[in-house]
C-alpha cells in the first residue's frame, strides 16, 4: 500500500471492531493497516457488510475528489 493511500477492502481480508461511534477496520491479510472510521450512533445497528460498504464508498469518493483536484482546467 502506498503512503497516504486509503485501502479498498473486502470482508475476507479485514476484521471490524465497534468502539463507541467508530468502526475499527484492521487488515488481516497482506500489508497491515488499521483505520478508525467514525460512523455515528447507527454503527451498532449495522452489519459488517454495511460498514465495509460505507468505508469503500468513502474511499472511492476521496479518490475521485483527489483526481478532480489534480486536473488542470483546459485553456482555450
Amino acid at each position: 500500500m502506498q503512503e497516504n493511500c486509503l485501502p479498498i477492502a473486502s470482508l475476507d481480508k479485514i476484521r471490524i471492531v465497534r468502539s463507541g461511534m467508530e468502526a475499527i477496520i484492521e487488515s488481516t491479510a497482506g500489508q497491515p493497516w488499521t483505520v478508525h472510521f467514525r460512523m455515528g450512533a447507527e454503527l451498532n445497528q449495522m452489519t459488517d457488510h454495511e460498514i465495509l460498504e460505507r468505508w469503500n464508498d468513502y474511499v472511492a469518493s476521496v479518490e475521485l475528489s483527489s483526481q478532480s483536484e489534480n486536473v488542470s482546467p483546459s485553456k482555450n
